[in-house]
């Protein structure tokens, strides 16, 4: 409630051409991952590739997107230009993404396998890249069109009500590519259908970057940021932003597993007192397994640091 104080609701109201032009950018970046999995058909089945490098595929770029995912959060924070500090990237993520797609499919059978995996592999890093690059200012954009809680629950109802069409509409590629009467091969039907699909979701990624301009939170990257620091102390922050929290979830990790060693040794000497030395011990050894389950529980009730979620 404070922090709408002084003011009025009109004042933090999104006008509804902009939530609608914000929620058909989300139809873009729902529908290219939907068309992604129904289009994944055409390798493993039409070109016959090894389930093993199939699974590199799916793997290595979301190794990599969780990598590039909080650096380009931390790039548009720090971005300050005429047309504020996510627009730009969401213009240049829905150009890459789209010319990416279609690149990704243009595959043949004639090929060899491993030709095909390093060509597919290759341009589907460079599609996450492209989605990474305009998926994450794009969802910033929506939180910071208005400061009130409840208009911005309003503007994300809208953009997932419209995006959601995107997993009714990805469906019907399949009776497209696997319908001869329409193409010889889903092999065919998936570098042909990608241009059509690739086009369509460029135009409405781009929407947003060009008419998702109200912004009433007075910070849109125009005037702000204006400290600059160097790139070393850029650098470091980020790293640290990145690994401390990664390092301090690995410690936590550790010490509960120490914790379940050093529980099964201590009941494992329990076990072997009570075997030299009769019934006498069984209570002591039951209350030694209760009392590891209390520091176990005690452990996973330690909250983690304030700044980790900052």
């Amino acid at each position: 409630m404070s922090q709408n104080i002084g003011q009025s609701p009109t004042q933090n109201s999104i006008p509804l051409n902009q939530k609608i032009a914000f929620g058909i950018g989300m139809l873009a970046n729902q529908m290219f991952p939907a068309a992604l999995g129904i289009f994944m058909m055409t390798v493993i089945v039409g070109l016959g590739m090894n389930p093993l490098l199939v699974s590199l595929i799916f793997g290595i770029p979301k190794a990599i997107d969780a990598i590039t995912d909080p650096l380009m959060g931390y790039i548009s924070d720090h971005t300050v230009s005429r047309w504020g500090k996510r627009r730009p990237y969401v213009f240049i993520g829905a150009i890459i993404s789209g010319l990416s797609f279609v690149m990704m499919w243009q595959l043949s059978a004639e090929n060899t396998e491993m030709y095909n995996f390093y060509y597919f592999l290759s341009w589907c890093c460079v599609f996450w890249l492209g989605m990474t690059i305009f998926g994450v200012p794009y969802v910033a954009m929506g939180y910071e069109m208005s400061s009130d809680y409840h208009e911005r629950t309003r503007l994300m109802a809208v953009a997932q009500w419209i995006g959601q069409w995107a997993w009714v509409i990805a469906p019907w590629f399949w009776i497209i590519l696997y319908d001869p009467e329409w193409f010889e091969s889903a092999t065919e039907g998936a570098r042909i259908l990608s241009l059509w699909v690739a086009g369509l979701c460029t135009i409405l990624a781009l929407v947003p970057a060009f008419f998702c301009t109200f912004n009433n939170t007075d910070d849109d990257g125009r005037e702000k940021n204006t400290e600059k620091s160097s790139l070393r102390e850029t650098m470091i922050d980020f790293i640290q932003g990145i690994f401390g929290p990664l390092l301090v979830v690995f410690c936590v990790f550790r010490f509960q597993q120490g914790s379940r060693i050093q529980e099964g040794s201590i009941l494992s000497l329990g076990r072997n007192v009570h075997v030299k030395f009769g019934q006498e011990l069984i209570l002591a050894e039951k209350k030694s397994q209760r009392g590891c389950g209390l520091g176990r529980r005690g452990l996973r009730r330690i909250g983690f640091p304030p700044w980790i979620s900052s």
